[in-house]
């Protein structure tokens, strides 16, 4: 049994990737999937891609039974994630930047966990820098070491994001306020 199995769908100029295209690769990859004992899983897009799969009935029934569906790029409207998460899909966002890779997600236990909105942080190289003013701002800074690391902007070999957050969303982000 094949153990990871992916379904790219590239380059957009040959087919259009919408709702209707992805729902024909998978339709296709079922039908050859019973022969191969395969199943998808996990399905990782941009925003749009996944509100297109969201608002037709044949996308919401594919993404309902998979283990993980994953977003980034750009920012999913609440009321989107809200309907999405109460219909049973798995959904999780993702963070990161070209320089760093992906630093920061909502993956949780979705049975018991429904707080898809706050991010956590995927690794211990993370870390919150104040700001030296009165607001209360934090720039996030990922520490020398991460293997994702593409370049650094600091003598000390780490890399701050210019990416900022209020205490209160830093919090939340370590799991420390929800």
């Amino acid at each position: 049994m094949v153990e990871h199995c992916y379904v790219l769908l590239f380059p957009e100029s040959e087919a259009p990737i919408t709702a209707t295209n992805i729902l024909r690769c998978v339709s296709a990859f079922n039908q050859n999937s019973a022969v191969n004992d395969e199943t998808i899983t996990y399905f990782s897009s941009v925003l749009y891609v996944l509100q297109a799969l969201a608002e037709e009935k044949t996308g919401l029934r594919f993404l309902t039974p998979l283990d993980m569906v994953g977003v980034g790029g750009a920012a999913l409207p609440a009321n989107v994630w809200d309907d999405l998460v109460s219909q049973g899909v798995n959904l999780v966002s993702r963070s990161g930047s070209a320089e760093c890779c992906f630093l920061l997600s909502s993956f949780r236990v979705f049975k018991t966990d429904r707080a898809w909105q706050y991010l956590r942080p995927e690794s211990p190289y993370l870390e919150f820098e104040a700001q030296n003013d009165d607001s209360e701002l934090f720039e996030l800074i990922i520490a020398k070491g991460w293997l994702h690391m593409a370049k650094s902007n600091r003598p000390t070999g780490d890399f701050a994001t210019g990416d900022l957050s209020n205490l209160i969303l830093r919090l939340r982000m370590l799991g420390e306020f929800i």
